[in-house]
């Protein structure tokens, strides 16, 4: 490619090599930021989970002094307080409602890594047929700026033709130089996603096509990653209300002691500091003050609300977007087709027969410089159409989480 010598001239070092999709794919699910971002969420959620199961901490005291008669005496005492296992259960169903949220947005990113890759090979395999078309026009225009110079030169023909022609050949070449980077920023644009500092990915070379979608119902719509967070966050909403209502739950409390009780004790026997004496206690305790559990409990049900709320303009909007984009899907679709019957034939036949009356004679240069600007339009046009429905597809593959790779 002549006009792509300075891609990546930043990075001669570095080593080049052309991937498929599915094999960009497999790279960024790997290395991508954003997902290794979402799989350190989901690992986060998952280390939380054993968190629910944490009891309160042994408290441990000890008494010294005069606190059965004058003797000087010692005790020591262990208490432990415990909640409900109810408490611990619903805590932990919490926790494990966190990690399948985790677990859905892990899907989303992905979803999303794959709509942008789709859309990064889309772009430059449009840029490859571009630029393919550009340079069919600039070798035509090349050679027939040659031939008008020659013709100039002979006096055979005026000015205005070798002008004309020189100008055409100029604007093909700057059609490619702009192209040539258009695709250079697409293959930046990849390696961002695939971050492989390393390593410069290219698109393989393809032919460029129109990518098919399977219309779907709503059923397989609704289970889309980002309908099925929202519905898990508002699932775990639920069920952090039941964790605050264990607020309002007594628990339990179980105590230990070991004291000595020097002197005569209440059976007329003489103890000493080496006679010990224990004791256990058992307790309930029981919250008194409620108004801030209910202040929490009322909280947590506006979230549920407000997340259930969240949760139905996901789906409205999921739903409106995928008729949205399927609406121009069809009928860009449609565009292609009449331009594959029509349009994009007669296109090749006006290049054709256009250059075969400019060599006879029949028509002048004029002529046949309005007759290939027409024809390469169409073809342009074309391809920018096939560019346009190709979008619209890789919205619906995202929208439906249906891709082709």
């Amino acid at each position: 490619m002549a006009f792509m010598t300075g891609i990546f001239i930043n990075n001669a070092a570095f080593a080049q090599e052309q991937v498929t999709l599915g094999e960009a794919l497999g790279i960024a699910l790997k290395n991508n930021l954003k997902v290794r971002s979402s799989s350190l969420l989901e690992k986060y959620s998952r280390a939380k989970v054993n968190t629910s199961l944490a009891i309160d901490p042994l408290s441990v005291n000890t008494v010294l002094g005069q606190f059965n008669s004058t003797y000087f005496d010692t005790g020591i005492g262990l208490s432990q307080s415990f909640k409900l296992p109810g408490v611990y259960r619903k805590k932990k169903e919490a926790q494990q409602a966190e990690v399948r949220t985790a677990e859905y947005y892990t899907q989303l990113t992905e979803a999303e890594i794959r709509e942008e890759l789709e859309d990064v090979f889309d772009r430059y395999h449009w840029l490859e047929a571009k630029l393919s078309l550009a340079r069919q026009v600039d070798t035509m225009y090349s050679e027939m700026a040659e031939k008008s110079r020659i013709r100039y030169q002979k006096g055979e023909s005026d000015i205005l033709e070798s002008l004309t022609a020189d100008r055409q050949r100029d604007e093909a070449q700057r059609q490619l130089h702009l192209l040539a980077n258009e695709m250079e920023w697409t293959v930046i644009a990849l390696n961002l996603l695939l971050n492989v500092p390393s390593t410069v990915y290219k698109p393989l070379a393809e032919k460029y096509s129109h990518l098919s979608v399977n219309e779907l119902s709503d059923a397989p719509i609704s289970n889309h990653p980002a309908v099925a967070a929202a519905e898990q966050e508002w699932k775990t909403s639920i069920v952090q209300t039941a964790v605050e209502k264990t607020a309002a739950w007594p628990g339990l409390s179980a105590g230990y002691q070991n004291l000595s009780i020097r002197g005569t004790g209440a059976d007329n026997e003489v103890y000493t500091a080496a006679d010990r004496f224990s004791n256990v206690q058992l307790g309930v305790t029981i919250p008194v003050f409620r108004k801030g559990i209910r202040a929490g409990v009322e909280a947590s049900k506006a979230m549920e609300e407000i997340r259930l709320n969240h949760l139905e303009q996901t789906r409205a909007a999921h739903a409106g977007e995928y008729a949205s984009y399927l609406t121009r899907y069809r009928e860009s679709a449609r565009m292609l087709r009449e331009y594959e019957a029509g349009a994009l034939p007669d296109a090749a036949t006006m290049l054709t027969v256009s250059r075969q009356k400019l060599s006879s004679g029949q028509i002048n240069y004029l002529e046949f410089v309005q007759l290939t600007s027409m024809a390469t339009s169409i073809k342009s046009q074309y391809l920018d159409l096939l560019r346009a429905t190709n979008s619209y597809a890789i919205r619906l593959h995202y929208l439906t989480n249906q891709f082709n790779f």
